[in-house]
């Protein structure tokens, strides 16, 4: 770049591996390089469930991490803007059975008390 006019942006599919571990690395060797947006973890997207359907759906999410490509001089130094590294993976998740986030589908049981069932 060399405070020379121009932007680059290049995406990469990380296909093997995840994506955290590569942010990890990052982080490690070199957290000058890591964008503003990424410094605390990888950006997730989330496909929104649709709630009228009566099958299981696959749900993805897909996630980014967006690196500076260069430092500006030596190795350690300050970011060089001009270009930047963008890693995308998708994950799918579980299909989906009804139970909403953070709960677990469980076999019913009976709610029904002795008390009840001699009535009727």
């Amino acid at each position: 770049h060399a405070n020379r006019q121009g932007i680059a942006s290049l995406a990469f599919e990380v296909s093997s591996g995840t994506i955290e571990a590569l942010h990890s690395r990052y982080q490690k060797l070199h957290p000058r390089l890591l964008t503003e947006e990424c410094r605390d973890g990888v950006i997730e997207y989330r496909d929104e469930t649709d709630e009228t359907i009566s099958t299981p759906t696959t749900m993805t999410t897909t996630k980014v991490l967006e690196v500076y490509a260069y430092y500006q001089g030596e190795k350690g130094g300050d970011a060089d803007y001009g270009t930047r590294l963008r890693f995308v993976q998708t994950v799918a998740a579980a299909a989906t059975d009804g139970a909403g986030e953070g709960m677990a589908r469980t076999e019913p049981s009976d709610t029904g008390t002795e008390e009840e069932e001699g009535k009727g």
